[in-house]
């Protein structure tokens, strides 16, 4: 047997050098020979697996049937909408406009208000027990932004 021949042994010939990590880009790596016959192989054993899997009839069955069962189920089981969320409402304007946002949310199906925080430290720890799953602030000068055709400002 000569130095090389066995399995797992680096050969050494003049038209292919070892590569290190730290020396050649990854491009490098890719066009190295024995790295390209690496991925050859490896598609050769994908492409020879699936025309197996697919010879039997049993395995084609249990291949396409039971995704199509889930695809089925799960488009109707799984809702992912957002409804009867509790939320916190604090409202430090004080105006029509900041009443009628209100008054939109509590009309919503999606939202509950179930806290009224005076403070912003009361509003954290309403968010970080869990009371609330989140906290509408509604900032002094909302009405007035709103009547300019301003963006609302927000607080996070």
């Amino acid at each position: 047997m000569s130095p090389g021949s066995i399995r797992g042994q680096a050969t050494k010939s003049p038209n292919r050098t070892l590569v290190k990590a730290g020396q050649r880009s990854f491009g490098d790596l890719v066009a190295c020979p024995r790295i390209g016959q690496m991925w050859r192989r490896i598609r050769e054993i994908i492409v020879k697996e699936f025309r197996q899997t697919l010879r039997e009839p049993r395995m084609r069955i249990f291949l396409f049937v039971p995704p199509m069962v889930q695809l089925i189920l799960f488009g109707y089981a799984v809702n992912l909408d957002v409804e009867d969320s509790r939320i916190g409402w604090v409202d430090r304007d004080q105006t029509p406009a900041g009443r009628e946002l209100r008054a939109a949310f509590e009309g919503s199906p999606y939202f509950r208000i179930t806290q009224e925080p005076s403070s912003a430290g009361e509003a954290q720890e309403l968010l970080d027990r869990g009371k609330v799953a989140a906290v509408v602030a509604v900032l002094p000068g909302f009405a007035r932004d709103i009547e300019r055709g301003e963006t609302a400002a927000r607080s996070s």
